[in-house]
């Protein structure tokens, strides 16, 4: 098989590093001569190659792609698209097409020039492949398609670790496999992984386990298969553990004089060492109705947040637990200690059966009565999907209520919104899904903050994830600035700045161009902030 450049065979349209998540995600076949009669198409097989390239992992999407069973005539050249996007700061960097044996790799140029080179051999009905980025959604069309046989492509991109200092973690295309018609494939996953690198796993799939091999060509991997059913609601992500050192993680590519360097760093193993940090207090609120998130079960609710409490929290903060119910109950009569033993004690203790979707007012109240009652200042964690307080004049009037109840105490509230289904929409100068307008104001007045599931997260996980991170994470201005011990740095960029604010407990991840002799020297400064 041979690898050849074919700047007129392909193109691939013009790519931009940035842009945001889209909703819009589909694989339809259609004959290009007759473009309203358009079908689902299907993947007959699906494979996914990985391999830590720095603070990114490159991820190989192979699909070999096919037309419905008696959608067109035998023999019918059709047109394939594939409608799909990828995470904010994701870099699709090459794309091939399979003629017969051969691999034809994609030549990147500006849109107009692909596209013109794509429609005339459409119209000499020759092989194009075009890969091209419209607005916020990444289009791949293929050209022809015979109907009753396939053809294979490959989308290769480089996707940004999520970096904890324990794990790196990249999500995998999964709403991309899901847009096959009938059943998903069967799933290859290889893994090429080198030190620093090790342990890989898919957390989303904890029941496969990865199997060693060799390939003559690309080196060592680790290989497992995701079978057919196996993606039906899920996330699919992949994770190896941190290869952070003393909280960097630091590669380059060019010589001693000059090139490109990758760096993770992780604020707070800096910052800790010079700052005398009060105690975390944290009041958690659960309150669950299954028929409104029917992805997310009371015993993986439950799991999910006794895992981010162990993560965010130390021996030396503390925790308590309320669950909503016609009369809200409180887990422990004082703060208990979020030892990782304390954390399991309590939740292992909480019966699914428990989980109540009733009162949710009641239950935020009593978060406040507990925190103030305990004669300390303390933060709210709220897991709720309801949809009851999202209209204005209730939502208005629990913030009233809630308000007398707080009066000047500083308890800041941050939740976690997970409804998906069944959930009503209000109508409060824009429509409002769910309690968005009553979390909105609520949080906005203790100067917390909320998230919902259904606009900003792939998974629960995910969302509480996030949510725990601005409850928990300190924030805060840093002046960080990298050099080398005789030269410079140039061409800084940070994957993930947001306005000059960095989290303490969220590492930096910047890349950028050296000038000289290493070493490399990493100067850190900054005052955090929790409110102003």
């Amino acid at each position: 098989m041979k690898l050849q450049r074919y700047c007129l065979a392909i193109a691939l349209g013009i790519l931009c590093l940035h842009q945001s998540k889209a909703q819009t995600i589909f694989f339809n076949v259609w004959d290009p001569q007759a473009n309203w009669n358009a079908h689902r198409g299907v993947f007959q097989q699906a494979s996914i190659t990985l391999r830590p390239v720095g603070i990114y992992t490159e991820v190989g999407l192979y699909l070999t792609i096919a037309a419905p069973e008696g959608t067109f005539e035998t023999g019918t050249q059709l047109e394939a698209g594939l409608n799909f996007s990828l995470p904010q700061n994701a870099i699709v960097n090459d794309s091939w097409l399979w003629v017969d044996s051969t691999i034809i790799q994609a030549k990147i140029m500006d849109r107009w020039s692909a596209t013109t080179i794509y429609e005339n051999i459409v119209n000499r009905r020759k092989d194009p492949s075009l890969l091209t980025k419209n607005g916020n959604v990444y289009s791949l069309r293929v050209y022809p398609l015979i109907m009753g046989k396939s053809r294979r492509v490959k989308i290769n991109y480089l996707m940004p670790g999520e970096w904890t200092a324990e794990e790196v973690k990249t999500v995998l295309p999964a709403d991309i496999l899901r847009s096959s018609w009938g059943s998903n494939p069967e799933i290859e996953i290889k893994a090429f992984v080198e030190a620093p690198w090790k342990n890989p796993r898919l957390p989303s799939h904890p029941e496969l386990v990865f199997t060693s091999g060799f390939d003559p060509v690309l080196g060592n991997y680790f290989a497992t298969r995701i079978p057919k059913a196996s993606l039906d609601n899920r996330e699919l992500s992949f994770t190896l553990d941190s290869p952070l050192n003393n909280g960097v993680f630091l590669t380059r590519s060019g010589n001693d004089q000059e090139g490109t360097y990758q760096m993770v760093l992780l604020p707070e193993h800096f910052l800790k060492a010079t700052q005398i940090e009060k105690p975390q207090r944290v009041m958690v609120l659960v309150q669950y109705e299954a028929e409104r998130s029917p992805g997310v079960t009371a015993k993986q609710l439950l799991s999910t947040i006794k895992s981010q409490l162990k993560k965010a929290l130390g021996p030396e903060d503390f925790f308590n637990v309320a669950l909503a119910g016609v009369v809200p109950q409180v887990l422990a009569k004082d703060w208990v200690s979020a030892d990782e033993k304390e954390i399991d004690r309590i939740f292992d203790g909480i019966a699914a059966e428990k989980l109540s979707g009733f009162n949710l007012p009641g239950l935020l109240a009593k978060g406040i009565e507990v925190i103030k009652t305990g004669g300390a200042e303390g933060k709210v964690v709220v897991f709720a999907n309801s949809g009851s307080e999202g209209g204005a004049n209730t939502a208005n009037a629990l913030v009233k209520e809630l308000e007398d109840i707080k009066g000047n105490t500083n308890i800041p509230f941050f939740i976690a919104d997970f409804a998906t289904h069944n959930t009503p929409s209000y109508y409060v100068n824009y429509n409002s899904f769910g309690n968005a307008f009553f979390y909105l104001r609520w949080t906005y007045q203790t100067k917390g903050d909320f998230r919902q599931q259904k606009f900003c997260c792939g998974s629960f996980e995910e969302l509480a994830n996030d949510v725990m991170t601005l409850a928990l994470a300190e924030k805060g201005p840093l002046d960080l600035h990298t050099s080398l011990d005789a030269g410079f740095c140039y061409n800084r960029y940070d994957l993930n700045h947001e306005e000059g604010l960095y989290y303490q407990s969220k590492p930096i991840l910047q890349i950028g161009r050296y000038q000289g002799k290493w070493p490399f020297v990493i100067e850190l400064a900054g005052i955090s902030h929790e409110y102003e």
